[in-house]
This record gives structure tokens, C-alpha cells and sequence, in this order.
């Protein structure tokens, strides 16, 4: 871990701080909230596996992915949502590297079959009857 990470960590985790405390006290939008956490945060650790490839950078990626995508939906915010899955989806990318092109197609369509039933069965069982496309749209925000 070089001294630009350990700066990188302070800086993503002050950002996150920020935005959760101008959500409470201001009631901003999730987008305006998390976006420079989860960009400075995605960034850094996708651009530490691309350029110096440490053991401890796939595993922080991942777990900065999942814990912001467990967050978005456990508290139906977007922004976390969508940028956790854009780093963890990154980092598998990365990881991949050439071998991406060994996986069969069929694979990567089951992936993507299983994800959106997934994404469909999470958002019917979790929608009240009764609601407005619109009151969905303001309880993802």
C-alpha cells in the first residue's frame, strides 16, 4: 500500500461521510450525495488493478461494490445502487483481463438472464399495490 492509497481512502471516506451528512441535514439526492465517494472510490481501486495489479486491490474493489450496492438497496437509494454495481462489474472485467473472451456466450447470457429475473422479482415482491410510477420514481432517490 503506497502513501497515494492510503491518501485515496481518506479522501473516498471523507466524501462518503459528506454526502451521508448532506443527505440527513439537507435531504439531497443520493446522486449528489455519493457520486464523488463512489467515483473516487471506483476509480481508485479499478486504476491500482490496472496499473500495479496488488493482491489486496481486486478484493477492496469487490467489497467496495457489493457493500455500496447492499446499501442502495437497502435504503432504495440510486446512486449507490448503480455505482456499486458499475465498480464490482469493472473490477470482474479487470480481473478477467484476456481471459474474458474464454468465457462461452452462453454463460454471459445466463449471467444477464439471471440478474434482470432477479432485479424483476426484488422489484415486484418490494412495490406496494396501489402505487404511482411516480411515488416509485421518488422512493429511488
Amino acid at each position: 500500500i503506497t502513501a497515494t492509497d492510503a491518501w485515496l481512502f481518506v479522501v473516498t471516506s471523507i466524501a462518503l461521510v459528506v454526502g451521508w451528512l448532506a443527505r440527513q441535514v439537507f435531504g439531497v439526492n443520493s446522486w449528489i450525495a455519493y457520486s464523488v465517494g463512489l467515483y473516487v472510490g471506483g476509480f481508485w481501486l479499478i486504476g491500482t488493478q490496472i496499473e500495479r495489479d496488488p493482491v489486496w486491490a481486486l478484493p477492496a474493489a469487490i467489497t467496495f461494490g457489493v457493500v455500496a450496492v447492499g446499501s442502495g438497496a437497502w435504503h432504495r437509494l440510486a446512486a449507490p445502487l448503480v455505482g456499486g454495481t458499475v465498480v464490482t462489474a469493472g473490477s470482474t472485467f479487470v480481473a478477467l483481463g484476456s481471459d474474458l473472451s474464454a468465457i462461452p456466450t452462453w454463460s454471459w447470457l445466463a449471467a444477464g438472464g439471471l440478474a434482470l429475473l432477479a432485479t424483476a422479482v426484488t422489484i415486484e415482491r418490494t412495490t406496494k399495490q396501489g402505487t404511482s410510477f411516480r411515488e416509485l420514481v421518488d422512493d429511488w432517490q
